[in-house]
């Protein structure tokens, strides 16, 4: 199954009591990070949820697709820039899993306390 990411909001943007507004669907979390910076409520970031696609049997081609939005945004130059580091990050993060070190661990390294 493939996976995209909806961008959406509140209709209220004071209190949040309104209801769920779809900004936009990505092919990128790097993407839909991007388009939900500063579009929530009192100007927090808006939300993201992660849709799993279906393939389906094309009757006219008998090939396997998938059904996507039809407003799929793809990813910009920054975006593809950002994605790359930020998969660098994750295998990094992952080794350093591996190894044992805690994510308190980690967060020292970083921050240089």
């Amino acid at each position: 199954m493939a996976v995209i990411y909806e961008v959406y909001t509140n209709s209220d943007l004071t209190e949040g009591r309104g209801r769920e507004v779809h900004v936009a669907y990505c092919v990128s979390i790097i993407t839909a990070r991007r388009l939900s910076r500063k579009i929530g409520v009192q100007g927090t970031d808006g939300y993201i949820r992660e849709i799993e696609t279906r393939p389906f049997v094309n009757k006219t081609t008998n090939e396997l697709e998938i059904y996507i939005k039809p407003n799929l945004l793809s990813m910009s130059r920054e975006d593809i820039a950002e994605y790359e580091k930020y998969t660098k990050r994750q295998l990094v993060l992952e080794k350093l899993d591996k190894a044992g070190i805690t994510q308190e661990e980690i967060k020292i390294l970083l921050t240089n306390e």
